[in-house]
């Protein structure tokens, strides 16, 4: 999300510089990428899609596939959240490209039973 000290025209600016077109789409690829190793073990694969929200703002939908292991129920929230704060925080997606990042999780079971292959 913005940070507080982001003026109101820097925040304009960094959208219509999504909205336009300027994202790179391969920056983005390849620090996905990089960063995706350091979630750890608990992550079997992510996926992710440059589009907009459901009011036209620019965003980033990760899909994030967990092992069996991570999924259970007495882990699940602690994996999750450790993984939201390390892709909202650390990749940092609204402050380098100006993506609104939103964060899905499925077990390896769950999409090897539905799948899904964007979850692929």
């Amino acid at each position: 999300m913005p940070n507080a000290l982001w003026s109101k025209v820097e925040v304009i600016r960094v959208l219509l510089l999504v909205r336009n077109g300027f994202v790179n789409e391969q920056q983005v690829d390849k620090a996905i990428t990089k960063f995706v190793p350091q979630l750890g073990r608990d992550v079997v694969r992510v996926r992710y899609e440059i589009s907009t929200d459901w009011v036209g703002d620019p965003a980033i939908f990760f899909r994030v596939v967990l092992t069996d292991q991570a999924a259970r129920e007495d882990r699940l929230g602690k994996v999750t959240t450790r993984i939201r704060a390390a892709l909202r925080d650390k990749l940092k997606p609204f402050e380098r490209w100006g993506l609104y990042p939103f964060i899905h999780f499925r077990s390896k079971s769950e999409q090897d039973s539905m799948k899904e292959e964007s979850w692929s």
